[in-house]
């Protein structure tokens, strides 16, 4: 048996309103899909490292009480300031505590899992 943990993390409607152009889930989605195709992260900012799980486990997206999908933690460094460039070509600039960088491929649940949204993150076993 598996004991690994892996990450659960929430993108807000606040979030997503900030960060991506639209807020549904399936819009977030696919455009999370085209950001992470090959090479291509998403920089996802944490008030804090996480110390129960390492680079490389599986990150849990959840949005509106639901988890949609996996991804992979590319990476999991502390905060520094980086600035991203928004689609209008303005650019917004985060300086969190740490980072998690998400990597892909992105897959989909097959089934919607309800899971109640929070703030943070939360640890949890191997869902899909």
């Amino acid at each position: 048996m598996n004991n690994e943990l892996h990450l659960i993390i929430n993108f807000s409607r606040d979030m997503r309103q900030d960060v991506f152009s639209g807020i549904f889930p399936g819009d977030i989605l696919q455009e999370l899909q085209e950001m992470l195709k090959g090479d291509g992260m998403f920089y996802f900012t944490l008030g804090g490292i996480p110390r129960r799980v390492t680079e490389g486990c599986d990150v849990y997206i959840c949005m509106e009480n639901s988890i949609y999908a996996k991804c992979k933690a590319g990476a999991i460094m502390g905060g520094s300031q980086k600035s991203f460039q928004r689609d209008n070509g303005e650019y917004a600039v985060f300086d969190p505590n740490a980072w998690l960088v998400l990597s892909g491929p992105l897959i989909i649940a097959k089934e919607i899992i309800y899971y109640k949204s929070f703030r943070g993150i939360r640890y949890t076993e191997s869902l899909f």
